[in-house]
C-alpha cells in the first residue's frame, strides 16, 4: 500500500524492489548500489531494529531466507521476540558506512522500527542508522523514535508526500502531515483517499473495515502514531 501510493510521484523514474525482490542480495547488486548512488529519494518501507548494545548491528531487515539454525550466526531480535539473521536479511549499519554513497540524494526516508534512536556507547559521537545514511552522503533522513504501528506510518509517510510536492521543505511536510494524521476524522480520511489517492469502493471499503480497530472520532489522534517522526541533517 504505502509503495503503490507513493509511486506516482516519481514515475517514470522509480526504481522500485519489492515483495521477494527487496532481499539484501538484490541491493547489493551494483546495478542497485549505482542507482541509489544517483536516487534523489530513497525510501525503506520494511522492518527495523535498534541494537544497544551494539549499534552497528542495527539494521534496515530486508526480504531473504535465514538459515534454519541461527545458532552461532550474527542476529538482530525485535522487541516483539522475532530474530533475524543479519548476513542474509539485514542492512546493518556497519554496512551502510562500508557499501553506500549516496552523493546526489537529498532525502532518505526510514519508515521502519527504531531508525532514529541513537546510541553513544562506542564513540564520543551519537551513532545509529539514521546518522548513518548522513554520513554516506544524504543531506535529510526521515526516521522513527520507536516501535511504530506500520498501518499509521504508512499513512504518515503517504501524506508526507503529499505535503512535500507543496514546497519541498522536509520540515514543514512532516509538521503538516503529523497535524493532519492527528486531526483527522474517519470520513475525511476515507474522503481523502477516494478524491486525491483515486481508491476504489472495494478498497475503500477494505480500509474502512481496518480503520475500526482505530478510534472512530480521530483515528490517529494518538501520540504513538503520529509523533514518531524525526528530521535529521539539513
Amino acid at each position: 500500500m504505502e509503495v503503490s501510493f507513493i509511486r506516482p510521484n516519481f514515475d517514470p523514474n522509480s526504481h522500485i524492489l519489492k515483495g521477494h525482490q527487496a532481499s539484501k542480495d538484490q541491493l547489493n547488486r551494483p546495478q542497485t548500489l549505482e542507482k541509489l548512488r544517483q536516487s534523489h529519494l530513497i525510501h525503506f518501507a520494511c522492518h527495523g531494529g535498534f541494537d544497544n548494545a551494539n549499534p552497528l548491528n542495527s539494521a534496515l531487515l530486508l526480504a531473504g531466507n535465514a538459515p534454519l539454525n541461527l545458532e552461532g550466526r550474527r542476529t538482530l531480535t525485535l522487541r516483539d521476540g522475532r530474530r533475524f539473521d543479519l548476513d542474509s536479511q539485514g542492512l546493518t549499519l556497519r554496512e551502510i558506512y562500508r557499501t553506500l554513497d549516496l552523493p546526489a540524494c537529498r532525502l532518505v526516508i526510514l519508515s521502519a522500527c527504531e531508525t532514529g534512536l541513537l546510541s553513544s556507547q562506542l564513540t564520543d559521537e551519537c551513532i545509529g542508522l539514521a546518522t548513518g545514511f548522513l554520513a554516506v552522503g544524504s543531506l535529510s533522513v526521515l526516521s522513527t523514535l520507536w516501535c511504530v504501528d506500520d498501518f499509521a506510518t504508512a499513512w504518515l509517510t503517504i501524506r508526507f508526500y503529499d505535503e512535500f510536492r507543496q514546497d519541498g521543505d522536509v520540515v514543514k511536510a512532516v509538521y503538516r502531515a503529523q497535524q493532519w494524521l492527528r486531526q483527522v476524522s474517519v470520513a475525511d480520511f476515507l474522503i481523502w483517499c477516494r478524491d486525491s489517492l483515486k481508491m476504489s469502493a472495494t478498497d475503500l471499503d477494505e480500509l474502512e473495515f481496518q480503520l475500526e480497530d482505530y478510534n472512530q472520532t480521530a483515528p490517529f489522534e494518538s501520540r504513538r502514531h503520529w509523533s514518531s517522526l524525526l528530521v535529521s541533517g539539513l
